[in-house]
């Protein structure tokens, strides 16, 4: 975890001293189906999330699980969903989550921020 932290510390210029311990209680309790890789995306976005010297649990954008399994508040596709639904979901959440910083949410989301705005301008049009 504070190799990945500190990796992409040194790839954004930004200062964190380390992991708050609620957080990485979250980290060592969470269920990792992606494994590494999961982990190294989640260090990412705390990094670029985090405006403190610690990351903190909000940082880390995952849900608390109980005994490892995944939270049942968790991101999930409902039968009948349409992709477009799914991705204005997922955009809509990720905004939250930067508080509306859509160049954060952009690169967050691996999407341009140009995307971004199109996509945004086509659900408004859409309502």
């Amino acid at each position: 975890m504070h190799y990945f932290m500190d990796k992409y510390c040194r790839l954004n210029n930004k200062k964190i001293s380390g992991i708050d311990q609620a957080a990485m209680e979250l980290l060592l309790n969470y269920a990792w189906e992606g494994n590494v890789r999961e982990l190294e995306n989640t260090m990412e976005r705390a990094v670029l999330i985090s405006g403190g010297p610690y990351i903190l649990p909000q940082d880390l954008l995952l849900e608390p699980t109980e005994h490892g399994a995944e939270s049942t508040d968790a991101f999930r596709v409902k039968a009948g969903c349409t992709v477009r639904d799914m991705e204005k979901e997922l955009i809509y959440r990720t905004l939250d989550d930067v508080n509306h910083n859509r160049t954060q949410a952009a690169e967050l989301l691996g999407i341009s921020i140009r995307t971004l705005r199109n996509k945004l301008r086509e659900y408004k049009d859409r309502s």
